[in-house]
């Protein structure tokens, strides 16, 4: 198989089988590559304690007590909270129509999954409207709060998870708004593992500015980056969480 220089097979990351994924084939071999020691990697962190403290007040108090940032509407995904610069005009909500004319008018259905949808209450009244059109997946902590339009449609995993319950290169569209939970780089590593070529991966998070924790994987000091992926937009923000002042971040990429 044809590889670049950095690694990756030459027709993306297609390290699965035709079955699924291979549970030790995923984003633990990928994160390295994505992001190495000498990029800067130290200046994450990755806290599991956090998050096994989040997932615990969201199984006892719900999604409310332990999220500061739930159910944004879909027009706002993909959008840093108060754009530091220019307000963003990016809608998804548009975005995701445009693309499923697209396919239809190929004659696909296009595959959407959005990671950590919260509640999933933003979802709903789209899918009313279009959830014939396209099929649509997502992942959750918990299923405590989950609206029913969109039970039955969940995977409970986290970020870090996603290519142990997904095939490889399936989706056309994978959008995460503040639901990666501290693990943004393995969450990057396997939205772009799951990513489809010419899929476009729309994320948005969280920096710490209290604390100078930097949660905002380094994409264009990858090596050969220009070769996987097309970095279409990054925005910054900054607003007022449940622990103080927090720094948000958006990122809308397509695979090549």
């Amino acid at each position: 198989m044809m590889k670049h220089r950095n690694g990756f097979p030459a027709n993306g990351l297609q390290t699965g089988t035709a079955a699924g994924p291979r549970p030790d084939a995923g984003v633990e071999k990928i994160v390295p590559l994505l992001f190495p020691r000498q990029v800067g990697s130290a200046g994450f962190r990755e806290d599991g304690k956090l998050l096994g403290e989040r997932l615990a007040a969201e199984r006892e108090g719900g999604l409310n007590k332990a999220w500061d940032i739930i159910d944004t509407p879909l027009e706002a995904y993909g959008r840093p909270v108060n754009a530091a610069i220019v307000p963003s005009d990016f809608n998804f909500k548009q975005f995701l129509l445009a693309k499923i004319e697209e396919a239809e008018k190929k004659g696909e259905r296009l595959q959407v999954l959005d990671v950590g949808m919260g509640s999933g209450k933003q979802w709903e009244k789209f899918l009313r409207s279009h959830g014939h059109r396209f099929d649509f997946f997502a992942t959750a902590l918990t299923d405590r709060d989950l609206v029913e339009a969109v039970r039955g449609k969940e995977t409970l995993c986290t970020a870090a998870e996603l290519h142990l319950h997904f095939k490889p290169e399936k989706f056309d569209i994978i959008v995460s708004n503040f639901g990666t939970h501290f693990q943004e780089r393995r969450a990057f590593a396997g939205i772009f593992f799951l990513l489809k070529r010419g899929g476009h991966g729309i994320v948005t998070g969280t920096n710490d500015i209290e604390n100078y924790v930097n949660r905002m994987p380094p994409l264009k000091a990858i090596k050969n980056y220009k070769r996987l992926f097309e970095v279409r937009r990054i925005e910054l923000g900054v607003s007022q969480g449940l622990g103080g002042k927090i720094a948000s971040w958006a990122y809308h990429v397509k695979k090549l």
